[in-house]
């Protein structure tokens, strides 16, 4: 354990000379650092039109290819609760019914309740008309 040596000094960095981008150097003054807006480039492929559908005779617009059966919701028929595309009322009554139990059973839920009903913790009586 002998005496403690001082640490020499760190060196200093070098100085800069030019920037390592040179399109920042035309940036306006105070914006230094912001790359300058550049052009975008866009590579595309000409291919033919697609071919024009039928119109319907009915409404005059071209006849749909796609068809909800077909679709990514098709396994909806199969797997959601309703056993079909859309949500039945029934199945919306009973979400809710659960929902609203959750938030029954939390603490917090019926203080909130009133005050978006605006009524007073403690006094009911004096709910905003």
């Amino acid at each position: 354990d002998g005496p403690l040596v001082p640490m020499p000094a760190a060196p200093a960095p070098p100085t800069v000379e030019r920037h390592h981008m040179p399109e920042l150097e035309r940036a306006p003054l105070g914006r230094w650092g912001l790359l300058p807006p550049a052009p975008i480039w866009l590579y595309a492929t000409k291919v033919a039109p697609p071919p024009v559908r039928a119109v319907s005779p009915k409404s005059g617009e071209p006849e749909s290819v796609w068809r909800l059966e077909d679709s990514i919701f098709a396994p909806r028929t199969k797997e959601s609760d309703a056993r079909s595309f859309y949500d039945t009322a029934k199945v919306k009554h009973r979400a809710f019914g659960r929902d609203w139990h959750y938030l029954e059973e939390m603490k917090r839920f019926q203080p909130f309740a009133k005050h978006l009903a605006g009524l007073e913790l403690r006094s009911p009586e004096r709910a905003r008309a």
